[in-house]
């Protein structure tokens, strides 16, 4: 099977924490027991120190998390409002937690921190989208490694 197959069912049928599980299977890394995910990093007060500790625990990290530059999303900035979609379902003043950020930020972040980006795509409506996936994807995926 490959790689687009197998993460289109794993996000039809696996959810999120399975996907990442898939996602490493997919791209042929190591047994699992050296990789950490940190399923949804958008949910996390402290994104940074989340990412810090993931690279710390794992020799491999792999992260997931709403795609601020989603075309939707820009569309409803650029018509005056903030996004409410599937995956940023609450309202500007309603928000728990929920860190949004794009592909371009998380790589700027992962650098900043000393990390090594191996592979970033988006995920949308199970797709894998390699191509422009900053505006395509509303959900970014990046593997890593300290």
């Amino acid at each position: 099977m490959d790689t687009t197959r197998l993460i289109r069912h794993a996000t039809r049928w696996l959810g999120t924490f399975l996907l990442l599980g898939a996602c490493a299977l997919a791209l042929a890394l190591p047994a699992p027991k050296d990789i950490e995910a940190a399923v949804s990093a958008g949910r996390y007060a402290q994104a940074e120190t989340m990412l810090r500790e993931t690279a710390r625990v794992g020799r491999i990290g792999i992260v997931a998390f709403p795609n601020f530059a989603h075309w939707p999303n820009r569309l409803s900035v650029l018509l005056g409002r903030m996004p409410v979609t599937r995956r940023l379902p609450y309202q500007w003043y309603d928000t728990p937690n929920i860190r949004v950020g794009t592909l371009a930020d998380f790589d700027a972040l992962a650098r900043k921190n000393g990390l090594l980006i191996q592979d970033a795509f988006g995920l949308e409506q199970g797709r894998v989208l390699r191509w422009m996936p900053n505006a395509r994807a509303s959900t970014a995926v990046f593997v890593f490694t300290r």
